[in-house]
């Protein structure tokens, strides 16, 4: 059977005609592939932004779907499973790049191995570039925790919806939650759904490459509201959460109270020193995730 993918981008105030370009030249050098990309803007407010991604309605089997209101990452994706045509969904964020000319090709030799296949993330390795920068050193931290041998003896625990491929019926038989309209933990809802229905994840070495990451108080902005994002889900998550299972020991040990104390107390300083450090530490970022997440959790 010829293969089919349906490329499927969510994007928002990002020009995303580059990724599409590279994906359109690999797509069409792979013999036999039917193939279409979709881009859904997820509510931009920068005209210049949406102006520019317009090219792409211009691109070889291309569509660049304009949303004005923005329904959050996991609606917009659900969205984009139901446009796509065709047999097998691939799901990309928007400001990533291709480490290989051989990308898509490697997914299309894994096309027909299992349900969900993930590939994986790698980073950029300019470490003096990215010095001081919070986002770049977690992850690059967490690289060596995410590798192909670690992803395949946890493969729920460690499915990310940044580059994954899947079979357009399990995608639409289990859609992405809409209950999470925020940033934060939609990928870990559906890894905990695949695998309570028994639905096979394949991860394989075809890692997506992030060389963009942004300032230490943004990045710090985005964990507080994943954080509270996890609060109103902790339930559906459980024990897929080492945060969930930290503060489920800190209730039981009866701590609560002296950490979210001692937290309150500290909180402008750990963010001073996450925030403006040149060396941002990563045990104090552990340690503020821990104290945010125990003082949010007697909040509506």
């Amino acid at each position: 059977m010829k293969p089919q993918l349906s490329i499927l981008i969510p994007t928002k105030n990002y020009v995303c005609v580059r990724l599409v370009k590279e994906l359109v030249k690999q797509a069409t050098a792979i013999q036999h592939l039917t193939f279409e990309i979709i881009v859904a803007d997820d509510g931009s407010d920068k005209k210049e932004t949406i102006e520019e991604n317009k090219e792409i309605n211009q691109l070889l089997h291309c569509k660049y779907i304009i949303r004005e209101v923005n329904v959050g990452r996991s609606a917009i994706r659900n969205f984009l499973a139901l446009q796509a045509q065709y047999t097998h969904l691939l799901f990309l964020d928007s400001d990533v790049y291709l480490p290989t000319p051989l990308f898509l090709q490697q997914y299309i030799d894994s096309i027909h191995s299992a349900s969900v296949v993930y590939g994986g993330t790698i980073n950029d390795n300019n470490s003096g570039k990215w010095q001081g920068n919070l986002r770049y050193k977690y992850e690059k931290d967490s690289e060596k925790k995410h590798g192909l041998q670690q992803r395949q003896a946890s493969p729920y625990r460690s499915f990310c919806t940044q580059n994954f491929l899947i079979a357009k019926e399990v995608m639409l038989n289990n859609p992405f939650d809409e209950t999470i309209k925020a940033y934060g933990y939609e990928d870990v809802v559906l890894g905990k759904d695949l695998e309570k229905n028994a639905i096979t994840i394949k991860h394989i070495d075809n890692p997506i490459l992030i060389c963009e990451f942004e300032e230490n108080k943004d990045y710090l902005n985005k964990i507080k509201t994943s954080l509270v994002t996890l609060h109103s889900i902790q339930n559906k998550i459980g024990n897929h959460s080492q945060l969930v299972v930290a503060m489920q020991l800190i209730k039981k040990l009866h701590l609560t109270k002296i950490v979210n104390k001692a937290f309150t107390l500290g909180q402008n300083m750990l963010e001073n020193k996450l925030i403006y450090s040149n060396n941002p530490s990563l045990f104090l970022l552990k340690l503020y995730k821990i104290g945010y997440f125990i003082s949010i959790q007697n909040c509506p």
